[in-house]
């Protein structure tokens, strides 16, 4: 909460959860959406939630495809700092995220995902990486994706995060490659 909102692009807003989010994410300071697709249909919906949007922050989009153009433009051009997705196919958004003239990627650099939760029995956030993108990664690839969400940590303020590399055992077990890669990323 210290610090300023962060900018979101929010492809295919036209979904009532989401639009929820963003109102008590918004009413807490922590976001300022623009949110991309039917502009009608957001606008209609956002009132129903009690989500107020001005006109400047909808963008009219007519495809998935054309929403995740608009969004990953936004985060090029530096007028929103992270995306959302909405109510849009994950492969539809990542075609949009991947493309190598007008995407997002870095070179050199992985591209992971985290789902960051805020549990109300538990004192701290939790961050999950990567449920969605990497299918089976190698010990090299879960390096990359744990440096990501550290760095992501970072960028939220949290500077020491604690990590846990997650197994269906919790020792090193030879028949268990997982519990080797985690004893490898904890060196």
């Amino acid at each position: 909460k210290g610090l300023a909102p962060i900018r979101v692009a929010v492809v295919n807003a036209a979904q009532k959860v989401v639009l929820e989010t963003l109102r008590d994410a918004g009413d807490l300071g922590l976001i300022e959406p623009t949110l991309i697709g039917d502009s009608s249909v957001i606008r209609d919906l956002a009132a129903s939630v009690g989500l107020r949007v001005s006109s400047d922050h909808v963008i009219e989009a007519t495809s998935d495809a054309s929403a995740a153009a608009a969004a990953v433009k936004l985060v090029r051009d530096q007028k929103a700092d992270v995306l959302m997705k909405g109510q849009i196919h994950t492969d539809v958004l990542m075609h949009a995220i991947l493309a190598s003239d007008h995407g997002l990627r870095l070179p050199g650099r992985r591209v992971s995902h985290v789902f960051l939760c805020d549990i109300p029995s538990y004192s701290k956030l939790l961050f999950i990486t990567d449920a969605a993108i990497n299918i089976a990664p190698d010990v090299n690839a879960k390096a990359q994706i744990l440096q990501n969400a550290i760095e992501l940590c970072h960028l939220l303020g949290i500077e020491n995060p604690l990590v846990a590399a997650l197994s269906a055992a919790e020792t090193v077990n030879p028949a268990i490659p997982s519990t080797i890669d985690a004893a490898c990323l904890t060196l």
